[in-house]
């Protein structure tokens, strides 16, 4: 695992929150798990990390030449500035890394982008995360080619997709919910990182462990808690490229540093 051009301390804090983890994380995890779908928890394979491992390893499947770079903001993406110029304080890191033990190594290449929001000085003292970010990735497995997008406010779970390389434009990603997240019937696959709960149809909670869900035609296909020691569901139906484009697009999320996990 390499960091280049700096050390900022967002980046400090997540990698040493993929080794941290000790007998209390079970009770941390347990909101996050009652959220994944009940077929696939039962029926589904299950992946977990390795305990007493350095780098990042789930089953069979490793991560390897994990490189994050903390970049200048290069005005690309969702959060460019407006037509006038205008834009807020924007952190912009540049990660790759390669999945291996599969059937075929897959690759991902991924650029995240975190801004503060408009009432920042206000969020701080109320101890809130209200930043805006952007995930934009390029996964490839042999000869296949997939898009990872996912966009929207911490305050709120993200909704993105994961399709097939030449599949989509911008602007053709499915339906647009008023906080620009990217949701329903678009092409490929529905990604949900799942941050808050519902409580009691009145309420809702930070979850003390944030969760990742991919979902298909057919239902939940995938589910990652994003938090160590990490662990994943997989549905069995899955072949291995299925089964390895899954976890690749939800370690690209467990892996930039952008607050998915609070």
């Amino acid at each position: 695992m390499r960091t280049v051009n700096g050390r900022s301390q967002l980046l400090g804090l997540a990698l040493a929150s993929l080794v941290s983890f000790g007998p209390g994380c079970g009770v941390q995890q347990r909101a996050a798990e009652k959220l994944i779908d009940p077929q696939l928890r039962s029926e589904g394979v299950l992946v977990e990390r390795q305990r007493g491992r350095r780098d990042l390893e789930l089953g069979r499947y490793r991560v390897e030449e994990l490189e994050l770079v903390d970049e200048t903001f290069d005005g690309s993406g969702p959060l460019a500035p407006d037509a006038d110029g205008r834009t807020r304080p924007t952190e912009q890191l540049r990660m790759s890394f390669t999945l291996a033990g599969g059937a075929q190594p897959w690759t991902a290449e991924c650029v995240g982008q975190r801004r503060q929001p408009p009432d920042h000085d206000l969020a701080v003292l109320a101890g809130e995360l209200r930043d805006e970010v952007a995930v934009h990735c390029q996964l490839a497995g042999g000869e296949s080619r997939w898009v990872l997008r996912v966009e929207g406010p911490l305050t709120n779970n993200l909704l993105g997709r994961v399709y097939a390389a030449g599949e989509a434009e911008p602007g053709e990603l499915g339906e647009v919910g008023e906080l620009g997240q990217l949701g329903e019937g678009g092409p490929g696959r529905v990604v949900e990182v799942v941050m808050w709960y519902q409580l009691w149809n009145f309420t809702r909670r930070h979850l003390p462990a944030s969760l990742v869900v991919i979902r298909g035609d057919e239902g939940t296909e995938a589910a990652l808690i994003l938090d160590a020691p990490e662990r994943a569901w997989l549905d069995a139906a899955l072949d291995d490229s299925g089964r390895e484009l899954a976890l690749t697009t939800m370690l690209a999320l467990r892996l930039l540093p952008l607050g998915f996990d609070g």
